[in-house]
């Protein structure tokens, strides 16, 4: 997921709203007082110097400097350290991007081992990250952890027939189709489970899924089956494992935290995430938290998810969901469509209208400039998920996604994975380290943290900072 910032407003004379180290440290001493926590350098595009540009003519200096001030981590200063290893990070980035083989152009399934070795992903492997704000709960951990721990869990039972492959807990299976797993692996089999669990193919994913429609029905497929190893089938009803599912959660958070994201928001169940979150947080007291879109302190909010091309627009349910507006604040996908005039397109008319806080992709924003105008004008953070947007095919190429065409004033991506290929294929050539530091500053503006964990986030996030910066500081390699 990309997480993108769209600049809006920030009072009635247009002010700037800011949100930096400086203002965080200031805060620190004036009690963390509720008009500051907005005041952030870096957060949006300085509209100052979008105003200069009017004074100075469209082929002046500004007017260049503020066509880059939006990819380029604007208003972020370095310190003699940061510059530094920016030089390391932008030595790495301009040698990926000038060796002639670019990744970010290709296809995630094709190249995603060859993105996890590059230097780049390395280096962006050790960054703080801030927070994950666009998370589905059934797939947060990682195809090993799956593999290895929960198929290898007692009482999982394998149903063969033909093409379809199930597999499912029960205290007694309900009929002899049913053999238990662990009498019945083979590498065959076993290598049958591992492709159920993934989208990757040997043969080219292009030629595989050759339309949405395709790698979605695949997509879906997925989840069902993953579903299944959270839950204990008793007679006719599929059951959520609570000692399942706690250490399935548990371990998602873990891969997170590895990843260096500090804070986490998904949806559903929330007894059993809550105990989760409260173990995780005792284990690993530099985690902020997680919370839940779907206890105030807990849940904080409501989507719908599903393949917005074939299913109900969010009109269809306005009503229900304008009776849930005054509980729940929203945070709805929309606009997760290469289609446009369509009520999957028009699905980002009705989630302003509703009043969400964020939007989930946003992928034909672009189209509706006025809408566009819109979402920076009441502040709508916009999800971008790019590496997703390509395996679903939506787009082929990533330097051709509509990311790097809409001036915004920052990205966050919640996986390495993705921010490396964000970093190299949707961001300007010239983005470098400060575009990192305004990421996080917007995840954590963004969440659905209180006031005071978002204080508490960035003070974590920033000693940490400071650690990845020493780790580099004085070298002139990666190590592998």
């Amino acid at each position: 997921m990309l997480y993108l910032a769209a600049s809006a407003r920030a009072d009635s004379q247009n002010r700037l709203v800011e949100f930096s180290e400086d203002s965080f440290l200031r805060q620190k001493r004036t009690h963390h007082e509720d008009h500051h926590l907005h005041r952030v350098r870096g957060l949006f595009v300085d509209r100052f110097t979008l105003k200069s540009t009017m004074t100075t003519g469209a082929r002046g200096p500004n007017y260049c400097r503020a066509k880059r001030n939006p990819c380029s981590g604007h208003g972020i200063v370095l310190d003699a350290s940061e510059q530094a290893v920016n030089e390391i990070l932008m030595k790495a980035k301009n040698e990926e991007i000038d060796k002639g083989n670019f990744l970010p152009s290709q296809n995630f399934l094709r190249v995603h081992d060859s993105v996890d070795n590059s230097t780049v992903f390395r280096m962006i492997r050790d960054m703080p990250k801030g927070a994950a704000l666009h998370v589905h709960d059934t797939a947060i951990v990682s195809l090993d952890y799956v593999y290895h721990n929960l198929t290898y869990r007692p009482n999982l039972y394998v149903s063969q027939r033909g093409d379809s492959l199930r597999l499912r807990f029960f205290d007694k299976p309900k009929d002899d189709s049913w053999t238990l797993l662990s009498d019945a692996r083979n590498e065959t089999l076993d290598a049958r489970i591992k492709r159920q669990l993934s989208l990757e193919v040997d043969a080219d994913p292009d030629v595989v899924y050759p339309n949405g429609n395709a790698v979605w029905k695949k997509f879906i497929s997925i989840f069902v089956f993953g579903r299944d190893l959270i839950c204990l089938q008793v007679g006719k009803l599929s059951l959520l494992s609570p000692t399942m599912f706690e250490d399935y959660t548990y371990q998602g958070l873990l891969e997170f935290y590895q990843d260096n994201v500090l804070y986490y928001g998904p949806m559903e169940v929330a007894r059993i995430y809550q105990r989760v979150a409260e173990r995780f947080e005792r284990d690993h007291p530099d985690f902020v938290g997680l919370k839940l879109i779907y206890a105030p302190s807990f849940v904080v909010g409501f989507d719908l998810v599903s393949q917005e091309d074939i299913g109900l627009p969010l009109v269809e349910v306005a009503d229900q969901l304008l009776d849930l507006n005054d509980e729940l604040p929203f945070f709805f996908h929309a606009g997760e469509t290469n289609w446009y005039g369509s009520s999957s397109d028009e699905n980002l008319l009705d989630a302003v209208l509703l009043n969400t806080r964020r939007i989930g992709h946003g992928y034909a924003l672009v189209k509706h400039p006025e809408l566009l105008e819109m979402v920076r004008r009441r502040n709508i953070a916009i999800e971008l998920c790019p590496v997703s947007n390509q395996v679903l095919a939506l787009v082929r190429d990533q330097r051709n996604h509509p990311a790097t065409t809409i001036p915004a004033s920052g990205l966050l991506a919640d996986s390495v994975t993705i921010f490396t290929r964000a970093f190299l294929g949707i961001m300007s050539r010239r983005a470098d380290l400060k575009v990192f530091k305004k990421l996080v500053y917007n995840s954590i503006q963004y969440s659905a943290m209180s006031k005071e964990d978002k204080w508490k986030a960035l003070d974590i996030w920033l000693n940490k900072w400071q650690a990845f910066i020493n780790k580099y500081f004085g070298t002139s390699f990666i190590e592998k």
